[in-house]
């Protein structure tokens, strides 16, 4: 009976070690080397939060909003931070992408101070630059204003 009740607790103990030697699973994020994301995701880090829950985090940092498509689509990341029009468009294409809330805001329109526009109806006729590209939600939602038209 000894000789089996070692055995036993060799099996258990072998297969405990192995649990623990799991690797975690990893994350990879892609997230632009700049701004708010990236700040969180330092945090996260420095402090070991993800780790501490279980997870491997992998930041990547790229240079843009469609590097960070290009990454997701490409396989060379798990998530980025993007918007629900990019993931929709995706969606209508057949490509299964999920969308998560991350944040309530959704842009804006910045003018100077002492600028004469004050409305959107002040917009009409001029240019504006838009740093999201043709397909940043605020573009689109001012393209779709009747104060724009």
């Amino acid at each position: 009976m000894p000789a089996l009740f070692k055995k036993i607790i060799y099996l258990v103990l072998g297969l405990s070690s192995l649990a623990v030697a799991a690797e975690p699973p990893q994350i990879r994020v892609g997230v632009l080397g700049f701004g708010t994301v990236n700040w969180e995701l330092d945090v996260m880090v420095r402090h070991a939060l993800a780790k501490k829950r279980g997870v491997d985090l992998v930041v990547v940092p790229l240079a843009s909003g469609d590097a960070s498509t290009i990454a997701l689509q490409g396989g060379s990341v798990d998530v980025i931070v993007s918007d629900w029009l990019w993931v929709s468009r995706q969606r209508a294409d057949a490509k299964l992408f999920s969308f998560v809330t991350y944040s309530n805001a959704v842009g804006s329109v910045i003018v100077d101070k002492d600028s004469p526009i004050k409305t959107l109806a002040d917009l009409k006729g001029k240019k504006i630059g838009v740093s999201g590209g043709a397909s940043d939600k605020i573009w689109l939602l001012l393209n779709s204003s009747p104060s724009m038209e």
